[in-house]
């Protein structure tokens, strides 16, 4: 048994390949993650996905902060106790990094939106 391929089995590979490649980038979600940092009563956003040096005048001091690889940690703090310098890095997957005693708070908020397909009840 001999079986050919067509030019029509041929048009449905290349229709199929191409939808299939569209369904991929179409549900390919576009994560804005934002860093949003609060300082003595001031918010500062920031992306996440752009590194850089962040230096904030906190209530006892100066704080640097490093935003790197989609990450952002405390490196320094006047603090005393240096908890904050402890915490591990966030990214966007969630978290905070807090220094109670110079006043910083620093979060990721992701911006994806969320599309509700069905209510349950």
């Amino acid at each position: 048994m001999n079986k050919k391929i067509s030019i029509s089995d041929i048009l449905i590979i290349i229709i199929a390949v191409i939808a299939l490649v569209f369904i991929f980038y179409s549900t390919k979600t576009n994560d804005n993650n934002t860093i949003k940092i609060q300082c003595n009563g001031d918010e500062y956003i920031y992306d996440l996905d752009t590194d850089r040096d962040i230096y904030l005048q906190g209530a006892i001091g100066e704080a640097h902060i490093i935003v790197k690889d989609s990450k952002i940690w405390m490196l320094e703090s006047p603090c005393k106790n240096k908890i904050c310098l402890k915490m591990k890095p966030i990214d966007q997957n969630g978290g905070f990094i807090a220094c109670i005693p110079n006043k910083i708070l620093i979060t990721v908020e992701n911006n994806k939106e969320v599309v509700v397909d069905d209510i349950s009840r």
